[in-house]
């Protein structure tokens, strides 16, 4: 996946956080549906990261004399980058899923006064 669609992708994972704190209950149901969408575009990015970076890890550490040097250097590269980005959203959208899956169980049950 180029960067760019990448963007496009974390952007409007952006907007629907912003959108959440306010939308009506029906309107956080079609967010959780699409937050769960972009959190599975996202892990498969993460994916085709994860796969090759024992090998890609490898190779590097053929070049540094330390395990934390390899690390260091996995961490500086584009995969190792990338990997740490996608890592930070996925987070994000884990957590704002949850929030609006409580804040719409607190709901549900105002509505049938089991507060």
């Amino acid at each position: 996946m180029e960067n760019k669609h990448l963007k496009e992708i974390t952007d409007k994972v952006r907007e629907l956080i912003n959108e959440s704190p306010t939308a009506s209950p029906p309107r956080l149901s079609e967010i959780l549906v699409e937050l769960s969408s972009f959190n599975s575009s996202l892990s498969e990015e993460l994916d085709n990261i994860l796969i090759f970076k024992p090998e890609r890890k490898q190779a590097l550490r053929e070049s540094y004399k330390t395990v934390a040097e390899t690390n260091w250097a996995w961490d500086a590269s584009d995969e190792g980058k990338k990997e740490l980005y996608l890592r930070g959203w996925l987070f994000r959208i884990k957590e704002n899923k949850s929030a609006i899956k409580s804040r719409l169980n607190v709901i549900h049950d105002q509505a049938f006064n089991q507060y």
